[in-house]
């Protein structure tokens, strides 16, 4: 019932953000505002590209991390750039969105590495695992400061107001929010206490049993192995 109730919202969800981008698209068009119809398709774009993305590495993400990632671009770009939040609330919208996707982003690269570590594809460590994600998600961080400076540049935007104080301000909200995926991540994995960022692992182990089915099966094999040896 959690899982079905949860689709049912991030579809309602997804289908009111897709609606109103689409409106955005047909009203840009027919005022011939060519600045916003780029931002509009964009925004479109991109609100199909985490599905996608989930849907070609065969890797699913809980419901929470599904739905914030789309409520970051439609937050982001469509609220934010297109209906000017940025203007309006021009410290605090910001803020939360870099927080926001500086623990999003910092989840996904914890993950991607939990992955690799328990398929002992890397060697490493609990730790490595932590700074990876903290360092990954600063530099997808970095490279949306250089995307919104090229739009800035090539299009008129004004995304980084300010210059360098927006730029060192989003990057280090994004490192707050990648710090506490970082610092709660590895508490979950080296002292095995569940907390909000073990509660999602768990989840993403639910969701892809053919990654750790799969490896649980590798781990019995392996215990079976050393056992008959040792008789």
């Amino acid at each position: 019932m959690y899982r079905i109730t949860n689709f049912k919202i991030l579809r309602f969800f997804s289908y009111i953000f897709i609606i109103t981008t689409i409106l955005a698209i047909i009203i840009s068009f027919y005022l011939r505002n060519f600045e916003d119809l780029f931002l509009s398709i964009l925004i479109l774009f991109l609100l199909f590209l985490p599905s996608f993305i989930e849907k070609k590495a065969r890797v699913y993400l809980p419901f929470s991390i599904q739905f914030g990632f789309i409520f970051l671009i439609y937050g982001g770009l469509f609220l934010g750039s297109l209906n000017h939040l940025y203007d309006k609330f021009p410290v605090l919208w910001d803020f939360l969105l870099h927080l926001f996707s500086g623990a999003l982003f910092g989840f996904l690269g914890f993950v991607f590495l939990y992955i690799l570590y328990v398929q002992n594809k890397i060697i490493g460590s609990y730790l490595l695992i932590s700074v990876f994600s903290f360092s990954f998600a600063l530099s997808l961080g970095a490279i949306w400061e250089i995307f919104e400076f090229v739009l800035d540049l090539s299009l008129g935007f004004n995304m980084q107001e300010s210059g360098i104080p927006d730029t060192m301000g989003d990057l280090i909200s994004d490192s707050i929010g990648a710090l506490f995926v970082s610092i709660f991540g590895y508490i979950y994995l080296k002292y095995k206490k569940n907390n909000i960022i073990g509660i999602h692992i768990e989840e993403t182990k639910r969701l892809n049993p053919h990654i750790f089915g799969k490896i649980k099966e590798k781990i019995k094999e392996k215990i079976k192995l050393k056992n008959s040896q040792n008789k």
